[in-house]
């Protein structure tokens, strides 16, 4: 049994460390912090040691866990290197960088990975209650993916492994469909605050359609799911969204409407190839006379 020290006792080190390594074939050695009280915090939660120094971490553990912000990965790794790291097994658990972060890891005798769950912690207090239900992935040395592999295997975590060179394309991926969705749901919002609906209306008027759409899309896939004027290559309709768009003068909803729905136009052409788009894409486009 291998033990695992965390850097950084935020939401996602502290929930984590409850979740994945209070049993299991990884078991906790402790915490180290930039704040000690921090760190106190996430020993208390799994029962584990409180370290006042990342050395102390470092002798205690087989295993080092940095679960920081992703700008400060780079940095407590550098300072690592300067202790003695040899055999350790290193991982980080930023979506958009790869284990290449940690440089000179082999004139150091050291396997490094990155174990990223797809999953917006709530807070380090219940944060652990969601980590089984989430998806993983891992990439890294051959080595250090096993040790985390047999991990997520131990508590029925679904997981994938994937290479170096794809880990931004795929955080990428994840950032579209979580935080992009903020921002096409705001332009929503919006909208209909401009014909007068409160927030609450707003909320109660588009629930229904979003989770339904949303639920849709995640049973039958995105092609399936699609439904609407673009598919329908309805010209006077989008024409009529165009203009309120112009009407009210905000560039970015608009220009968010327009790439949105050539995608749009792409997916109904590959399910309706009976229906002529290009029209429709030349009117997206500010190209029609």
């Amino acid at each position: 049994m291998k033990r695992v020290g965390i850097i950084g006792a935020g939401k996602v080190g502290v929930s984590l460390g409850i979740a994945l390594f209070t049993s299991g074939p990884l078991r906790i050695s402790g915490y180290f912090s930039r704040s000690l009280s921090s760190a106190a915090y996430g020993a208390e939660r799994t029962n584990s040691a409180c370290f006042k120094t990342l050395n102390e971490l470092v002798e205690a553990s087989d295993v080092i866990l940095i679960a920081t912000p992703d700008d400060a990965i780079e940095g407590v790794w550098r300072d690592l290197l300067q202790l003695n790291i040899s055999g350790k097994i290193l991982c980080h658990t930023a979506g958009s960088l790869s284990s290449s972060l940690f440089f000179d890891r082999t004139t150091n005798d050291v396997y490094a990975a990155s174990m990223h769950p797809l999953l917006a912690f709530a807070d380090k207090e219940s944060g652990h209650a969601s980590v089984g239900s989430a998806f993983f992935t891992l990439e890294g040395d051959e080595k250090a993916v096993a040790v985390f592999k047999d991990c997520l295997d131990a508590h029925n975590i679904a997981y994938k492994v994937m290479t170096s060179a794809d880990k931004a394309t795929y955080h990428l991926a994840t950032a579209v469909m979580s935080n992009l969705v903020v921002a096409v749901s705001a332009m929503a919002f919006d909208l209909m605050e401009d014909v007068g609906f409160t927030e609450a209306e707003a909320k109660e008027a588009l629930k229904p359609l979003a989770t339904g759409n949303l639920a849709k899309i995640f049973d039958v896939g995105p092609a399936a799911a699609l439904t609407g004027p673009v598919e329908r290559c309805d010209m006077t309709t989008v024409r009529r969204h165009l203009d309120a768009l112009a009407r009210k003068g905000d560039e970015k909803e608009e220009a968010l409407y327009r790439a949105a729905s050539l995608i749009l136009a792409d997916i109904g052409e590959e399910k309706h190839e009976e229906r002529p788009y290009d029209d429709l894409r030349r009117l997206l486009k500010g190209e029609e006379a």
